[in-house]
């Protein structure tokens, strides 16, 4: 399975490491990673995952994905695809124990989930065969209770070179819990970033008002708020339409724009009154990446009361400030990118006077404050969120790993 780079003479090269990269199936968004995973030059990445979610509305890379991507000229494929077997949130995986045991890898990075049972046994077979393991996982969030942290520190323990963690958050408890600051490695999270520049560079002050009349054709000059990812009780949107109303009953009205779909859309249709019904659009799912682009450029602030997640990426990479809640123990670890009073605000969660307070701060800026706030979200994204900065760490965790620096 080890190849030799072919970017350099053959005669003089050392055979490129092998390295799988085991999931429970590959999200869609995970594309431009595992782009820059398959084109590294460095490592040979071999995937080992099934193609089927167990929640349907997930978005999975399609077998024939990996086929017309991950197939080598010699007819063999980087893909090894595993059957997923679930008990709940409990899951076997098919085949990952035999994989464990190949000769063929030099490291494995697991994803560190700790209700997946076959990782425990994997992880354990792979490090007596002699490989480097990794989890990439969120870690811990700070609001375990004392057996769950115990049993997933525990599992973290068994990731003999490193976590590769989502956020400074989870790297600072695990520290914290006696983890080896050396192993722990924060790669953040991405989207499409490449795309993303692309589209970012077509975005103009024309496009931004043909958007606004489109969106809202009887009041388009009025400052616009958003929330753009899937409609569920976690993201508290309900406080969203509540803090709209408000400001547009204190003499500040203001739009707002609803992006995604979920089992929460109706409910949150029936909050808003019959007489503000024209300050609401609730679009419903939207996956043309272009028209995104559009909508998150043209509004003033993007507003996620619950947990953000992605969002937040999302949002600055367009130059969009981010309000969301100040609690890191029930945040998502793209919060990190909300620099408070630079990038965004972070309000005292579940306080709708500090939500109104915080969305103000955003919605009513002028063009030129509005200039400056673009450029510094979109260095933020442009540093550390984006597919280039994760296969930068994760290849030098690799790199300290089998080398023995670790």
């Amino acid at each position: 399975m080890s190849v030799v780079n072919p970017s350099k003479d053959n005669s003089k090269s050392q055979p490129v490491k092998t390295v799988a990269v085991a999931y429970h199936y590959f999200a869609h968004y995970r594309k431009p990673i595992l782009q820059k995973l398959r084109s590294s030059s460095k490592y040979h990445y071999v995937l080992l995952s099934d193609d089927r979610a167990n929640i349907p509305s997930i978005k999975t890379l399609s077998a024939a994905y990996y086929k017309d991507t991950w197939t080598r000229e010699d007819g063999s494929c980087d893909w090894l695809r595993l059957r997923n077997f679930w008990i709940g949130p409990l899951l076997w995986q098919r085949g990952i124990c035999s994989q464990a045991l190949s000769k063929k890898y030099a490291a494995i990075i697991f994803l560190g989930d700790a209700f997946f049972v076959s990782t425990w046994v994997a992880a354990i077979l792979a490090r007596l065969s002699g490989k480097q393991i990794f989890f990439w996982t969120h870690g811990i969030y700070g609001r375990e209770s004392f057996l769950k942290k115990l049993y997933r520190t525990r599992f973290y323990s068994l990731a003999n070179a490193g976590l590769l963690l989502y956020g400074n958050h989870a790297l600072e408890l695990l520290s914290d819990a006696g983890f080896d600051r050396e192993k722990l490695y924060n790669i953040y999270n991405s989207l499409d970033h490449d795309r993303q520049l692309q589209l970012r560079a077509t975005l103009t002050p024309d496009l931004e008002s043909t958007t606004r009349r489109q969106l809202f054709p009887q009041s388009p000059q009025l400052p616009l708020a958003m929330f753009v990812g899937r409609l569920t009780p976690e993201k508290k949107l309900a406080s969203l339409i509540e803090a709209t109303i408000e400001l547009i009953q204190a003499g500040k009205p203001i739009n707002l724009v609803i992006v995604g779909g979920g089992e929460f859309a109706e409910p949150l249709a029936a909050l808003i009154p019959e007489d503000y019904r024209q300050h609401f659009n609730l679009l419903g799912p939207c996956h043309d990446e272009q028209k995104l682009a559009a909508i998150i450029y043209s509004s003033n602030v993007c507003v996620s009361p619950g947990n953000i997640g992605l969002t937040a990426v999302h949002s600055l990479v367009y130059g969009t400030p981010v309000v969301t809640h100040n609690d890191a123990c029930w945040q998502g670890p793209e919060f990190e990118a909300v620099t408070p009073e630079v990038s965004g605000t972070l309000f005292q969660k579940d306080d709708l006077l500090s939500l109104i307070a915080a969305m103000e701060d955003w919605l009513f800026l002028n063009d030129e404050q509005r200039t400056v706030t673009r450029r510094v979200c979109h260095e933020v994204i442009d540093s550390h969120f984006t597919p280039n900065h994760q296969i930068r760490i994760i290849e030098h965790a690799l790199d300290r790993a089998l080398a023995g620096k670790v």
